[in-house]
């Protein structure tokens, strides 16, 4: 039987537990949409925390930020009357507070993808986060005329359109930024990027934390990239 929620949050979490418990509250005090937590293969207590700060638990088959997404969308497209979804991550950079504006967005075309953009809000960044930024704006610029303001962000909101579309979405490293955008646009699919300021991660860093790390990601969103192109 299906659940009969149209607009639901999606939280795809890897070894979390320490966070995604205010993650859920947070967003509780925001909107009372069912909220689907997609455990990625943790090792820790992320799924046994989430389930008992109410949201519903899946387990991704396989360990990957995309992976994640992937099992999520499927869930919702298969399970639910989901014909809304907003993503956000389980360590609180991306505030709630804002649900409410991705949703309003949702309503304006079809199928849409609306992305919050540190761009110009003055959320601070790693130094490493910012040079890969400017590289594949650059790149995405001149090698796709591709303009968007923030290659990285993770803070989606998605009609039902853009999830059945971007369900199919498959290549070598399971990238979901740069390589993701790439094939939306190959799909026409609207994208629209606003102001969204975020918060310091509650706990941890970010599993692309410093200089080496960065550039491995960025040797993958390029083979990810060149995937879609010439195929």
């Amino acid at each position: 039987m299906l659940i009969n929620s149209p607009r639901w949050i999606l939280i795809p979490a890897r070894n979390e537990e320490q966070t995604i418990g205010d993650v859920i509250r947070a967003v509780r005090c925001v909107v009372d949409y069912p909220i689907l937590v997609i455990n990625s293969q943790s090792i820790d207590r992320t799924a046994e925390v989430a389930s008992q700060a109410g949201a519903r638990v899946v387990d991704a088959p396989e360990q990957g930020y995309w992976q994640a997404l992937r099992t999520g969308y499927h869930y919702l497209l298969q399970q639910t009357n989901c014909q809304e979804v907003v993503q956000l991550d389980a360590d609180g950079q991306h505030d709630p507070i804002h649900i409410p504006r991705f949703f309003d967005r949702l309503q304006q075309a079809e199928p849409l993808w609306v992305v919050g953009s540190r761009y110009r809000t003055g959320t601070p960044q790693e130094s490493s986060l910012q040079l890969g930024q400017t590289v594949l704006k650059s790149w995405m610029k001149i090698g796709f005329a591709i303009r968007y303001q923030d290659m990285s962000s993770g803070f989606w909101g998605l009609n039902r359109a853009t999830m059945e579309k971007f369900s199919t979405y498959t290549v070598p490293h399971d990238t979901a930024d740069v390589a993701m955008r790439v094939f939306a646009s190959r799909l026409d699919i609207c994208m629209v990027e606003f102001p969204t300021a975020m918060n310091p991660r509650y706990k941890g860093v970010s599993m692309h934390q410093g200089l080496w790390h960065r550039c491995r990601h960025l040797w993958q969103v390029v083979h990810d990239v060149r995937s879609i192109t010439t195929n």
